[in-house]
């Protein structure tokens, strides 16, 4: 297995995909300042024309502030005849006095306000108010720092409709897994706050025609299943197949309407398992009336009955997911305003509209304004995000002088409450081919 090069910040490709992962403390920021550095002396390029991306705000101050201290200090040092700094001297001394390089580095300084170095949100608005036509962003839109409030309001739309209507026995067992609209945006959040396009509806098994069988067998074995639950004597003491039990579960499984698959079954239906029956008997008292159908066909049935409520369960939250968040853009798109997240989501869709329609327009005009970009942090990156970024630079091969470097640190990419998908962070790894 070949072994993935150390960074060398003196030949470290400025052009093409990379990734450089890094664990905390072993010199991220170092780096990316000094990368930054030679885009400036190597490609020439201007501190609008490299993107830098990281993901707060306090990280995005930080960088910069370390960025401008580096970019001041090699000003400094490459202005005297001498060397003061080896480290610096080995990357750049080659440009030491050099009118050209010294008046780039002076024009960086002074434009160093206007450096494209950005959160993710920052970052997103800055794209959307540059390319309005190409976004199809309105010009004069309200960010709303919170949208709790608006959210809330959209989940509580979606459970009212939801409930409405059902069936007496839907109904119960909707309201068993939100019996409140609350309870529903409490399993929604995460769906909400960090939507993922790439998730699909799962396949529903059809059991109809399995519980109409199984109901039919019961009704046919019905008396001999009462006889033994109620007057056999094979029972242990201290087993769960007490009279009162059984008979409690008898009644609720003749209640079951045999033309529809129930949407919860009795609590106690695992008594019907022929394994737990034999189990719960005497050894030398082993009841030959054990040995019916039906308490073979339970188990399988039971467990297939699970999947379908899991697998139902799964499709609503997607479904209430997709249609609060398109309830929640249209009364958002009405009032003028978007959130942070909608940012993302924005610049995201209107790329892939552009680069699926074949146009690329709207790339083209990024990769112009920012032909060098730096993605921080990138273990926090979402599905929308990575789109971005593998959007622009990821699918620009015949761009050869345009490039991505991303920088993580992956044993924090399991950090999904801080963000992170560490399913789109192996994706980006296996789409990148050179790792550093």
């Amino acid at each position: 297995m070949t072994e993935t090069p150390d960074v060398d910040l003196a030949t470290h490709p400025l052009s093409g995909v990379s990734m450089i992962e890094a664990s905390a403390g072993t010199g991220k920021t170092f780096t990316i300042a000094h990368l930054y550095l030679r885009a400036l002396l190597e490609k020439g390029y201007s501190v609008q024309q490299i993107l830098v991306v990281t993901f707060t705000r306090a990280a995005t101050q930080e960088l910069k502030g370390r960025i401008r201290e580096l970019l001041n200090q090699l000003l400094q040092e490459l202005q005297q005849s001498t060397s003061s700094n080896s480290f610096l001297d080995a990357l750049f001394g080659q440009y030491r006095q050099n009118p050209d390089k010294l008046k780039s580095l002076q024009r960086a300084l002074v434009n160093f306000d206007e450096a494209a170095i950005f959160s993710i949100h920052g970052f997103c608005q800055r794209a959307l108010q540059s390319y309005p036509l190409e976004t199809g962003s309105q010009l004069q839109q309200e960010l709303i720092a919170d949208e709790k409030e608006l959210i809330q309001k959209a989940v509580q739309d979606y459970w009212r409709k939801l409930v409405y209507g059902q069936s007496a026995q839907d109904l119960d067992w909707l309201l068993k897994q939100w019996n409140t609209p609350d309870a529903l945006y409490q399993d929604l959040k995460t769906l909400l706050e960090k939507p993922d396009p790439t998730l699909e509806k799962t396949n529903v098994p059809e059991l109809e025609s399995s519980w109409q069988s199984l109901l039919e067998i019961w009704r046919e074995q019905r008396p001999v299943i009462e006889a033994l639950f109620l007057h056999s004597e094979a029972f242990r003491q201290n087993s769960k197949y007490k009279p009162y039990t059984l008979q409690a579960l008898l009644q609720q499984v003749d209640d079951l309407d045999a033309n529809h698959v129930p949407g919860e079954l009795p609590d106690n239906a695992d008594l019907l398992d022929y394994e737990k029956i034999c189990k719960s008997m005497y050894k030398n008292k082993q009841d030959e009336r054990a040995e019916i159908s039906s308490f073979r066909l339970w188990p399988a049935f039971l467990e297939q009955h699970r999947s379908r409520l899991k697998a139902i369960r799964r499709n609503l939250l997607l479904d209430a997911s997709r249609q609060v968040q398109l309830n929640l853009w249209q009364s958002k798109q009405a009032a003028q305003s978007l959130s942070f997240n909608d940012l993302i989501i924005q610049l995201s869709d209107a790329l892939q509209r552009d680069s699926s329609a074949g146009r690329n327009k709207l790339q083209e005009k990024m990769l112009a304004s920012w032909p060098l970009a730096m993605v921080d942090e990138f273990q926090d990156t979402d599905e929308y995000q990575y789109r971005i970024f593998n959007t622009i630079y990821g699918q620009a091969m015949k761009h050869r002088d345009t490039g991505l470097i991303l920088i993580g640190d992956p044993k924090q990419a399991i950090y999904r409450f801080r963000g992170a998908d560490v399913f789109t962070y192996q994706r980006a790894r296996s789409n990148t081919p050179r790792q550093f």
